[in-house]
């Protein structure tokens, strides 16, 4: 047996036996034969902490594929609490999702979501294989994706709106196999645009990063902004260059060894995302090891 951190291994396959995360809960785990997962149990519970789930149970079909998830209220047999199953077609895909909130999964009972797929067959040979509509348990609720009848966004199966009750509630543009351009909201009458209307990519840096883009209706932008990268492809400002009437809403954010944020300070940021005044708002905070806040910081006037 050996050990890592918190974290004990067993010899076969090195997969993890035991978890302790920082409250002092110890999470137990079995396998099958076929080295997947059998249960999840919080063996050790401390006061303080919720028991209500002791044990985690997925199950399989005959191909691998995990077609449902079962929470209990004991580590060995108890009650069970809530239940998921999934049905799958013959490519794969699954078509079907039932969820009990309380209780087993009872089929033609339960609340369930279904999916459709076209395969775009044409002399029994596949064309593609497409996810055109999700129906939800409500009467009449769900949404349906519409596909290019031609070009490259057939080609690729790219949907280019999504339409819940005859109408659209989103549709996109894209350049090339996969930037996304344009995306827009007609309920809303909300545009999200990362090119220009001469059509070229300027909302991406060289390195197809998301430098520029705007939240619109119609000519007046809304939300957005200028994103700043550095070296090592993080943001380190986001400046609001839409506010026109307010100058002092840049957020310049710092890393540590760890490529971590620790702190955000907000204020004017020159072209390189460099705070040319005091900040007028701060937010910084200390992480451990683990990641979890050691500390936290907000002057809301700035200045630390």
């Amino acid at each position: 047996m050996a050990a890592k951190g918190k974290i004990w291994l067993g010899e076969l396959w090195r997969l993890p036996r035991t978890r302790t995360d920082q409250r002092g809960v110890i999470r137990t785990f079995t396998y099958d034969a076929a080295s997947r997962l059998a249960t999840d149990e919080a063996t050790t519970v401390p006061a303080g902490v919720d028991a209500a789930v002791r044990r985690v149970e997925p199950l399989y079909d005959d191909l691998g594929r995990q077609r449902g998830r079962s929470s209990w209220s004991a580590i060995a047999a108890g009650t069970k609490l809530n239940e998921v199953r999934r049905t799958f077609d013959g490519w794969g895909n699954v078509i079907a999702t039932a969820q009990a909130h309380s209780g087993a999964v009872i089929v033609g009972t339960t609340p369930t979501v279904s999916y459709t797929w076209d395969a775009g067959a044409t002399a029994n040979v596949a064309r593609s294989l497409r996810l055109t509509a999700v129906s939800y348990p409500s009467s009449g609720q769900g949404a349906s994706y519409r596909y290019p009848a031609t070009g490259l966004g057939f080609a690729l199966d790219r949907p280019e709106a999504i339409v819940s009750g005859g109408v659209d509630i989103m549709q996109a543009e894209f350049l090339g196999a996969g930037l996304l351009a344009r995306q827009t909201l007609p309920r809303a009458g909300l545009a999200k645009v990362e090119r220009s209307t001469s059509g070229a990519a300027d909302g991406y840096n060289r390195f197809w990063q998301v430098a520029n883009h705007a939240w619109a209706v119609g000519a007046t932008q809304l939300d957005g902004g200028t994103f700043l990268f550095d070296r090592g492809g993080r943001i380190t400002a986001k400046k609001a260059s839409w506010l026109t009437t307010r100058a002092d809403r840049d957020d310049v954010a710092t890393y540590d060894g760890l490529d971590r944020v620790t702190s955000f300070k907000r204020g004017s940021a020159d072209a390189a995302g460099v705070l040319a005044t005091a900040s007028n708002r701060d937010w910084s905070w200390t992480l451990d090891q683990a990641g979890n806040w050691r500390s936290f910081m907000q002057d809301v006037d700035g200045g630390f």
